[in-house]
């Protein structure tokens, strides 16, 4: 009778010991490598841009008739190039009186995370359970002890 309860105790630890260890998500004796690359982009904004150089690049006439008179007048405008320039950017604006208000610059950046898990170890120290060679025979056995694992499953 013993004898019986000895092995029903054996499969039923096993039973447990396998739930327990593959319904917690654990990944101690699986061995794998995981790499995730996030690509994100670094905003810079440039409130007021340095102003490197202008250059003239024509002029232009225009027509105004002014609302009073009946005669019209032609005006000549200067139309330049400008140049704004910096460490992060490098911008031309061109017209009449330009001028570069702000600037975003959207610099791509990758962060690549690599995570390898811990690899298993095979000595254990906790409770088990079987049966044990005593002076009055094999006995069950219920206790503490050292384990080494020669397989997983």
């Amino acid at each position: 009778m013993k004898i019986t309860y000895l092995f029903v105790g054996i499969i039923v630890g096993f039973i447990a010991g396998y739930f327990i260890t593959h319904n917690s998500g654990s990944t101690r004796y699986k061995t794998y490598c995981h790499t995730d690359t996030l690509l994100v982009h670094d905003t810079v904004t440039v409130i007021t841009p340095r102003y490197v150089s202008e250059k003239k690049v024509g002029s232009r006439q225009f027509k105004v008739k002014p609302d009073s008179a009946c005669d019209t007048v032609t005006a000549c405008m200067d139309m330049v190039s400008r140049r704004y320039s910096d460490e992060l950017y490098d911008a031309y604006i061109s017209g009449i009186e330009p001028n570069l208000d702000s600037i975003h610059i959207y610099i791509p950046r990758s962060i690549v995370t690599r995570t390898v898990p811990a690899v298993s170890k095979r000595w254990h120290f906790g409770v088990s359970a079987g049966a044990a060679a005593t002076p009055r025979g094999l006995q069950p056995y219920i206790g503490i002890g050292v384990t080494y694992s020669l397989f997983a499953f």
